[in-house]
């Protein structure tokens, strides 16, 4: 998952850019919305580690208050992003 780099992490066939914030698939460019690439962040910051909802929504809304229910549709998206990419094993 990590190749050394803190910014650029790698998984499957997709790169994620922590500081341009970009996801890549293979070469291209995946269309994120800026909630989705914070989660995607936070999951590959602590890959193969349990990543609990409360933490996700500590860090992905800080000091704000959100409906739990933006958690889940955001993780949807992500794995519907990764489904159309032809990874439909579970990468979250």
């Amino acid at each position: 998952m990590d190749n050394g780099n803190n910014d650029l992490r790698e998984f499957g066939k997709f790169r994620l850019d922590t500081t341009k914030r970009v996801l890549w698939f293979e070469e291209i460019p995946v269309d994120l919305q800026p909630k989705e690439f914070d989660v995607l962040s936070v999951l590959t910051e602590n890959a193969g580690e349990v990543v609990t909802k409360r933490e996700l929504m500590d860090r992905v809304w800080p000091e704000s208050f959100v409906e739990e229910s933006n958690l889940p549709r955001h993780v949807y998206r992500l794995r519907k992003i990764f489904d159309r990419c032809g990874e439909s094993e579970e990468l979250i």
